[in-house]
Formats: structure tokens, C-alpha cells, sequence
């Protein structure tokens, strides 16, 4: 049996996830023992945009949809670059998602 669902089957809807390499941690195991240095993946902020969902929380057809919009096309491409590393960039980040992502579908009435 197929489940649909509209979220994104990887963040579970969030659009972010912690770190995978890191574990959200934000500091991997470097040169020696005890060395920890910055977690290059995540860059110390223990968080990354979900790269399946593009940050919108979204499934794969229903961001598919909404991609037919040019203004939700260039909010994804900007809202990949804002800073997760907090709660405030976090919020801030789903604030702007979800208006984008209320106007694509208003525009396009699905």
C-alpha cells in the first residue's frame, strides 16, 4: 500500500533536520583523540535545511506544484541561504516559507 502524505517523508514536515554528520552537535572528531574541530557539513550550526524539501516541509509532488510558481521558485533559492544556527533564524525561516508557500497557492488555486 502507498501512502501519500503532503509532508516531506525526511524532516517529517519541518524543513530542517539536525546535523547527520554532527549529530547536532555542531563539532566533529578532528586529527586526534580529543581534538573536536567544526563540524564542516552544518558549519557549527548543528542544523540543515532539508535538502529534499528545499526548507518548505513539503512533499516531493506538492512542492513539484507549487514550483510552477516563479516568486515560490525564487523564495526557495533565497530561503536555502538564511541562517539556521538559532531559534530566531529558525522561526524566521519557517515564517517566510509559509507565506511563500500560502501565495503559490493561492496563485495557482490548489
Amino acid at each position: 500500500t502507498i501512502v501519500r502524505t503532503s509532508v516531506c517523508s525526511i524532516c517529517i514536515g519541518e524543513g530542517i533536520n539536525q546535523c547527520f554528520r554532527c549529530k547536532g552537535v555542531g563539532k566533529i572528531k578532528g586529527d586526534g583523540i580529543t581534538t573536536m574541530i567544526e563540524c564542516p557539513e552544518c558549519k557549527g550550526a548543528r542544523w540543515k535545511i532539508c535538502g529534499t524539501c528545499s526548507a518548505t516541509g513539503l512533499s516531493k509532488s506538492r512542492l513539484k506544484k507549487l514550483s510552477k510558481d516563479l516568486a515560490f521558485k525564487k523564495m526557495l533559492y533565497r530561503v536555502v541561504t538564511l541562517p539556521v544556527d538559532d531559534e530566531e533564524g529558525r522561526a524566521a525561516l519557517k515564517a517566510e516559507v509559509a507565506q511563500g508557500i500560502a501565495a503559490a497557492t493561492a496563485k495557482l488555486a490548489l
